[in-house]
């Protein structure tokens, strides 16, 4: 998972959620995702998804 870039981590874990992916998978991503402190935020729109990242604050 470190070779994935927080863009790049944030784009699977909403994939595999649209796609409902194995707990354990999606689990795997989220615990990676809080251990960079990143949480999402996504819109949806007719040309696809828009995917926001932010680190959270501390």
């Amino acid at each position: 998972m470190k070779a994935l870039t927080n863009s790049l981590l944030v784009k699977t874990y909403v994939k595999a959620k649209q796609m409902n992916l194995s707990p354990d998978f999606i689990g795997l991503v989220t615990s990676e995702m809080e251990e960079r402190k990143l949480s999402n935020t996504t819109t949806h729109s007719d040309k696809g998804s828009n995917i926001k990242y932010t680190k959270k604050s501390r």
